[in-house]
């Protein structure tokens, strides 16, 4: 009886978070489709823009966003999915979340289905996210997230797929 009501309290935790998740997820991405790299490097983890430096990260995306348009590559939208179970390591919450990302691209659409990796320092107060994508590398994960490596299985991305625009 003690365990089933640990694992109720378990889902129920998770689904207080999953608004929360969702909301700043979707606040991310439309900070990525208004080029507010501001407030995008916000939800970045701290860990990975320390090791960058925030003026560095910063034109470093403003450098990649202004290429990508001069190559006719505009960020379209994300769809975020519904955030995973709430894994609790070491003090942090970590979340599994399934995205779609769609990229304005010449002659069509780009569609790329990945997951984000919600990350929580405080017990749910303040969520970081990072594309699971560069994560397929060991030595990135290890490096980016060590207490999550092999405790969390990160999902493979799905492959890219490009969809020709019918007007063309």
């Amino acid at each position: 009886m003690l365990i089933l009501y640990f694992y109720e309290a378990q889902i129920l935790h998770s689904a207080d978070f999953a608004d929360t998740i969702r909301r700043e997820a979707q606040k991310m991405s439309e900070a990525m489709r208004k080029g507010d790299f501001n407030t995008l490097i916000d939800y970045a983890l701290p860990k990975v823009v320390h090791m960058v430096g925030k003026d560095k990260a910063l034109a470093q995306m403003r450098q990649m966003d202004a290429q990508m348009k001069k190559e006719g590559f505009f960020y379209d939208s994300a769809t975020i999915g519904t955030p995973g179970q709430v894994s609790d390591i070491n003090g942090k919450l970590y979340v599994l979340i399934p995205e779609t990302v769609k990229i304005k691209a010449p002659g069509g659409m780009i569609t790329k289905e990945s997951h984000l990796m919600a990350i929580s320092e405080d017990k749910g107060k303040r969520w970081y996210f990072v594309d699971t994508a560069g994560l397929v590398n060991e030595e990135v994960f290890k490096d980016t997230l060590p207490d999550v490596v092999g405790r969390i299985e990160i999902p493979t991305p799905k492959q890219t797929t490009f969809t020709p625009d019918p007007k063309k």
